[in-house]
């Protein structure tokens, strides 16, 4: 699996009307499910989004060469789309926008299946990942081959998975961290984390904080125990 958390790209094939960078913020998904189903759930997310006084931009369908890809890769790759909102007039640019966009992101996913994966909502970072080896990340993303497209960090990450059958959803990074090691006391760490919630309150987020729990989905890869790191940041 590979990836690469780009900042700042120019969208001129979509037709949208972004403004300037930080005045909008760009959510990159995973869809497994189509046609009804997949249109529902995008209706979902954008009932969130407009509920939390977010302006929805418009939505665009990453362009993407499958061909470069695995026939395992093929089968289980989902419908890669991209939502941009507008950053509202009383929410400064930064990580204020990027709050906003979590809990958004946050609220969603408590609402939506399985079939549907965020992999990033930030009005500064876009993750681009898969179900791929490294040198096929840049061919398979023809975003990543556009003179527009322009990165400030670049974050790579490569391993044979010894203890849980790879998927597109855990490729890393996990929205802000990547790790090359296993997590050996995971159900200890799931439950410290879940003892903490009853207890866990924020001056940011105030009675917002609800839509963050649980912050750890003990059902789903280890990987997903460093969601508690998007929360401290």
């Amino acid at each position: 699996t590979s990836s690469l958390v780009g900042s700042e790209m120019c969208i001129r094939d979509s037709h949208l009307n972004l403004g300037e960078a930080g005045d909008y913020g760009v959510a990159m998904l995973f869809f497994h499910s189509l046609g009804l189903k997949a249109a529902q759930t995008r209706k979902l997310l954008e009932t969130i989004v407009e509920k939390n006084d977010v302006q929805i931009i418009g939505w665009r369908k990453v362009p993407v060469c499958p061909e470069v890809l695995g026939k395992r890769a093929r089968d289980c790759m989902p419908d890669i789309m991209q939502l941009f909102v507008r950053r509202p007039k009383n929410v400064e640019r930064g990580i204020a926008f990027d709050r906003r966009l979590y809990m958004i992101r946050r609220e969603f996913e408590q609402s939506c299946d399985d079939d549907t994966y965020v992999v990033s909502f930030s009005s500064r970072t876009i993750v681009y990942k898969g179900m791929f080896l490294v040198g096929q990340l840049r061919r398979f993303y023809s975003d990543l081959q556009s003179e527009d497209f322009q990165s400030a960090i670049a974050m790579v990450h490569s391993r044979f998975s010894t203890n849980t059958e790879p998927s597109w959803e855990r490729a890393h990074p996990n929205r802000m961290i990547l790790h090359n090691g296993e997590i050996n006391t995971i159900r200890g760490n799931a439950d410290r984390m879940m003892s903490r919630e009853e207890t866990m309150h924020s001056d940011v987020f105030g009675d917002d904080m609800e839509k963050v729990l649980p912050v750890v989905n003990v059902t789903v890869s280890y990987t997903h125990l460093t969601l508690p790191t998007i929360l401290l940041v």
